[in-house]
C-alpha cells in the first residue's frame, strides 16, 4: 500500500480534532440560538439506540481503507448530539432544583457568597450561590448563582468570602439598559448561568453563619499571594497589575490602566494565558534539572498537576484553562515521546473544553486566546524565517517581534469587531510587553515564595514597584502616538468573515501558489471596500436623535453625519458612564466626533418636530405649537399625561431615566391603562429616532 503523501494533504487531515470540533461549534451555536429544545434530566438516553444503530452501520460500510460518508455522517452526528447534551447538562435551567423554577412562591433565600465583594458606583457586588429556598417554614434544596447588590452606607459591609446569608425574595430578571448596539450584558449572564440579580441595603439582609465552607488550598493560595503582594508592593498601579497578571484578580487593576494598556493592544498580559503558564511550566520543569536523561518524562508528568494547581489558583479563566490543557498535551507528548502536530493539540484542547464548558464558545477571551494561537502556529515560522539575525539579542527581539506580528494577523479583525480598536503601536508596545511580563512574573513568584522573609521580599516588592511606574510612562506615550480614528474603527459581521476569508486567499496563494487563493482575497477586498463605501454614504445621510437610558440621568444627542451633538447637560454624568451607554452607537452609526452642546428645546428630526420639555407644563400657555414627540426633560413630581397630549398633540410621550424608578413604573401602568403613548427609557430602552 503506498503511503499518504502528507505534503499534498488538507490540514485536517493532519489534525483530525478540527473535524470533531466543527460539529460540536454547530450544536452548540443552535442551542444557544434556541433551534436545539433542551433534553431535560436522563431525557437524552433515547438517541444512543438509534445512533448506535446509525455508529454501527456506518462502520459496516467502511472497506478499502476508503472514506465511508456512511462513517463521516455517523461520526459527525455523535459528536453533534454530544453537543447537544453538553449544553442541555450544563444549562442550570435544566436542573429540577434550580431556584427559578420556584421563586415566585418562595418567602427568603438561603446563600453562600462565592466571591470576595467587589466594590462599584452606589454598590457593593456579590456573587451568591443559592442553597436553599424557605417556603412556609419548609427549607427546600436548591442550587443556582445570582448577583446580589448591597447599596453603600458610611462602611463597608461586614461580608466575606464563604459567609452564608439569609435574602428576602427580590430576585428580578437581569435586563439590558436598552442602549443601541450597547454589549449584551443579560446574553453574558445567562450564558454563565446566572439569569436573576437583586438589590437590597444592608439591614435587609443577615449573616447566618461566617465562612460556612472552608477555604479549598488553592484558594488559601491566592489569598496568601494576594495578601503577600499586597504587603510588599507599595505602589497602587503595581499592586493592581501584579495581582491581575500573576494570580488573575483584576479586583485593584485600575480602568484608567486597563484603558491604556488596550489602547497599545498589551491588555493580554494582564489575563492568564499561554505566555504565563509557559514560563510557569519552564519553571517548573528547570527545578527538576537533577532528573536524569533516562527519566525525563518524569519532569513533564509532575509539571503537569502543578500547571492545574496553578490555573486553579489564578481563577480558572478560559484563556488559562486553554493554555493548560494545550501544555499537559503538549507534557504527555513529551514525556511519551510521540509525534505532536500543534494544530491537533489546538483543536484538541478547544474540543475538550467545550465539552466541559460549552458556552465558553462565546467568551471573548477564549476567542482571543485560540485564534492567537492558532495565527502563532500558521504564521510565525514563515515571518520569522523571512530576516536573518545573528546577533542573540537582536535574534531575540526579532523573534519577540515576529511572535507580535503572527498573532496580529488573526487577532485584529477580531479586535476591531468586538473593541473597534486598532493600535498604531502594537508592535512596539508588544515587543516591551513581552519582556516586561517575563521579568515581573518571574519577579512576583519569586516574592511570593520570599513572602515570609521580609528583608528579600521588600527588596523585590521596591524593584517591582519601580519597574511598572517605569512601564507605565512608557505605554503611556506610546498610548498618545495612537490616532483617534483607530480607535473607532466599525466591523459588522459580514465584513468581519470576509476579512477572515481575505487572509485565508492570501495564505493559501503564499503558501500553496495556489491563484485561486489570490482571486478570493482580491474578491473580499473588493466587497469591503463596497461595504465600507455604502457605510459612509449612510453616515453622511444620518440625523437622528437619541434618549439614552442612564441610571439617574437624561442623556439626549443629536447624531448628524459624522458628529453627535449633546442636547442635555451632562452635569453629574461620569464620561465612563456615558461611554459604556454610548460608544457602540457612535461607532456603529460612525458619529463618534464630538460637537458643541446645544440648548435648543425645539428640534426637528427629517420634517418631524421635537420638543424638549425643560419645565412643568404651567409654564406653556394653552395656545402652544403642536409636535410629533414631547421629550420630559425634568424630574416630575406628578404625572400629567392627559394634559400634555392635550396641549402638544404629540404622537408619543418620551419619558427619561432620571424620574424616580417607583414613580416611573406607577405612571407606566398608568398610560397603559388610558391607552396614553409614552416611551419610558428606564424599563422600554432608549429611544431612537431616525430619518426615514
Amino acid at each position: 500500500m503506498s503511503r499518504w503523501n502528507t505534503s499534498r494533504s488538507w490540514f485536517w487531515e493532519e489534525a483530525p480534532f478540527f473535524r470533531l470540533l466543527i460539529p460540536l461549534i454547530v450544536a452548540i451555536a443552535c442551542y444557544d440560538r434556541g433551534i436545539l429544545p433542551a433534553i431535560e434530566g436522563w431525557h437524552y438516553l433515547w438517541v444512543l439506540p438509534p445512533l448506535t444503530v446509525l455508529i454501527a452501520t456506518s462502520s459496516a460500510g467502511y472497506r478499502h481503507n476508503r472514506v465511508s460518508p456512511f462513517r463521516f455522517v455517523g461520526y459527525v452526528s455523535l459528536v453533534f448530539i454530544g453537543g447537544w447534551i453538553c449544553c442541555s447538562q450544563y444549562d442550570i435551567r435544566n436542573d429540577t432544583q434550580w431556584y427559578g423554577h420556584t421563586a415566585e412562591k418562595t418567602e427568603a433565600f438561603s446563600v453562600t457568597v462565592l466571591e470576595h465583594p467587589k466594590e462599584t458606583e452606589k454598590t457593593w457586588k456579590l456573587k451568591v450561590g443559592v442553597t436553599s429556598a424557605i417556603r412556609n417554614d419548609r427549607v427546600l434544596t436548591t442550587t443556582g448563582e445570582g448577583f446580589v447588590y448591597i447599596y453603600k452606607s458610611d462602611r463597608k459591609p461586614q461580608i466575606a468570602l464563604g459567609d452564608e446569608l439569609l435574602l428576602p425574595n427580590k430576585w428580578a430578571a437581569i435586563t439590558n439598559p436598552g442602549n443601541p448596539y450597547e454589549f449584551d450584558y443579560a446574553t453574558f449572564c445567562k450564558r454563565s448561568n446566572i439569569f436573576h440579580s437583586m438589590f437590597l441595603s444592608e439591614q435587609e439582609l443577615k449573616v447566618v453563619r461566617e465562612n460556612k465552607t472552608a477555604s479549598s488550598p488553592a484558594q488559601r493560595t491566592h489569598d496568601w499571594g494576594m495578601d503577600v503582594l499586597a504587603t510588599y508592593v507599595s505602589d497602587t498601579a503595581a499592586l493592581g497589575l501584579m495581582q491581575a497578571m500573576l494570580l488573575g484578580d483584576e479586583v485593584n487593576f485600575s480602568d484608567e490602566l486597563r484603558t491604556t494598556y488596550a489602547d497599545t493592544g498589551i491588555i493580554h498580559i494582564v489575563a492568564i494565558s499561554g505566555s504565563h503558564v509557559a514560563i510557569f511550566f519552564f519553571l517548573t520543569t528547570g527545578l527538576l534539572f537533577w532528573v536524569s536523561k533516562r527519566k525525563e518524562y518524569l519532569k513533564y508528568l509532575i509539571a503537569i498537576p502543578f500547571i492545574w494547581f496553578y490555573v486553579v489558583v489564578a481563577g480558572s479563566s478560559s484563556s488559562a484553562v486553554r493554555a493548560g490543557m494545550m501544555f499537559t498535551l503538549i507534557g504527555v507528548g513529551l514525556a511519551f515521546r510521540r509525534g505532536q502536530n500543534p494544530l491537533n493539540i489546538l483543536f484538541a484542547s478547544g474540543f475538550l473544553m467545550l465539552l466541559v464548558n460549552p458556552m465558553w464558545l462565546f467568551a471573548i477571551g477564549f476567542q482571543l486566546s485560540f485564534i492567537a494561537v492558532l495565527s502563532l502556529i500558521l504564521f510565525y515560522q514563515r515571518i520569522y524565517r523571512m530576516v536573518y539575525v545573528k546577533n542573540f539579542f537582536l535574534k531575540k527581539l526579532w523573534q519577540t517581534a515576529a511572535a507580535s506580528i503572527a498573532a496580529e494577523i488573526l487577532v485584529a479583525p477580531l479586535v476591531l469587531y468586538y473593541f473597534h480598536l486598532l493600535p498604531a503601536t502594537f508592535l512596539v508596545a508588544n515587543v516591551l510587553a513581552y519582556v516586561f511580563m517575563s521579568v515581573l512574573l518571574i519577579m512576583g513568584l519569586v516574592l511570593v515564595a520570599t513572602g515570609s522573609i521580609p528583608v528579600i521580599a521588600g527588596v523585590v516588592g521596591v524593584l517591582i514597584s519601580t519597574i511598572v511606574s517605569k512601564f507605565n510612562l512608557l505605554i503611556e506615550h506610546l498610548q498618545d502616538l495612537n490616532p483617534p480614528t483607530l480607535s473607532y474603527i466599525y466591523l459588522p459581521f459580514h465584513e468581519l468573515f470576509l476579512a477572515y476569508l481575505m487572509i485565508a486567499g492570501l495564505a493559501v496563494y503564499l503558501i500553496r501558489k495556489q491563484a485561486v487563493g489570490l482571486i478570493t482575497a482580491l474578491a473580499c477586498l473588493s466587497l469591503l471596500l463596497v461595504s465600507n463605501l455604502v457605510l459612509k454614504i449612510r453616515t453622511q445621510q444620518r440625523e437622528d436623535l437619541v434618549v439614552y437610558n442612564i441610571s439617574g440621568v437624561n442623556y439626549i444627542e443629536k447624531l448628524k453625519g459624522e458628529k453627535y451633538i449633546p442636547l442635555t447637560a451632562t452635569a453629574g454624568l461620569t464620561e465612563k458612564k456615558r461611554n459604556y451607554a454610548t460608544r457602540e452607537l457612535h461607532v456603529t452609526a460612525g458619529a463618534w466626533k464630538g460637537g458643541r452642546q446645544e440648548a435648543s428645546e425645539v428640534l426637528c428630526v427629517d420634517g418631524r418636530k421635537i420638543l424638549i420639555l425643560n419645565h412643568p407644563l404651567s409654564c406653556f400657555d394653552s395656545l402652544a405649537p403642536s409636535f410629533d414627540y414631547v421629550v420630559i426633560n425634568y424630574p416630575m413630581k406628578t404625572f400629567e399625561g392627559s394634559a400634555l397630549l392635550k396641549t402638544f398633540n404629540p404622537k408619543q410621550l418620551i419619558i427619561g431615566s432620571n424620574q424616580k424608578r417607583y414613580h416611573a413604573q406607577r405612571w407606566k401602568d398608568s398610560c397603559a391603562k388610558h391607552q396614553i403613548p409614552a416611551h419610558f427609557t428606564q424599563f422600554d430602552g432608549a429611544f431612537l429616532l431616525s430619518r426615514n
